[in-house]
């Protein structure tokens, strides 16, 4: 009788039952099943009574994809993409540390660094979103000021109930 967990139809080591992985990565059950069915994660393994069986590399990958999406907001549709560009980088890395000569080393080394320029671009466009965000809110958090005077406190239309700060001459007052 074969271990379940080792069992895998990659012969990687499938150390983990998805709630374990659920726990480690933060993810729910449901959310991970859900990622399997778009495709954004694969589980190495199943056991002989078919349970998911995950590797520490699929723990690694989704750990990668929450800091993704948590960080960066990203939906999932780029997430996808995104993860493959790391273990793209990362297999390249492992790659150029063996024997190639020098023309493999160049494409490879130049391929890393598209990937790599593709991952900034992204990540800058997520930034210059976040930067407008962050500026539009200012912008009305500043525009408040207007409405909150010593006048509209004293009257109660600025409670520290509805607006916690404000009632208090806090920020934008």
């Amino acid at each position: 009788m074969v271990d379940e967990h080792t069992m895998t139809a990659t012969d990687a080591r499938c150390d983990y039952r998805i709630e374990e992985v659920a726990a480690r990565t933060g993810f729910t059950k449901r959310t991970l099943r859900y990622y399997e069915e778009i495709g954004l994660i694969t589980p190495a393994g199943r056991s002989e009574g078919n349970y998911r069986l995950y590797s520490e590399a699929d723990v690694a990958r989704l750990q990668r994809i929450k800091r993704l999406k948590d960080v960066l907001g990203v939906p999932l549709s780029s997430l996808k993409r995104m993860a493959e560009v790391e273990e793209t980088l990362d297999a390249l890395g492992t790659e150029l540390r063996g024997p190639l000569d020098a023309e493999q080393r160049r494409t490879r080394v130049l391929q890393a660094r598209a990937e790599l320029e593709q991952q900034l671009r992204t990540i800058d466009e997520r930034l210059a979103t976040l930067t407008h965000m962050r500026a539009e809110l200012a912008d009305a958090s500043r525009g408040s000021s207007k409405c909150c005077t010593p006048e509209t406190r004293r009257h109660g239309e600025v409670t520290e109930k509805t607006a916690p700060g404000l009632a208090r001459g806090g920020a934008g007052c």
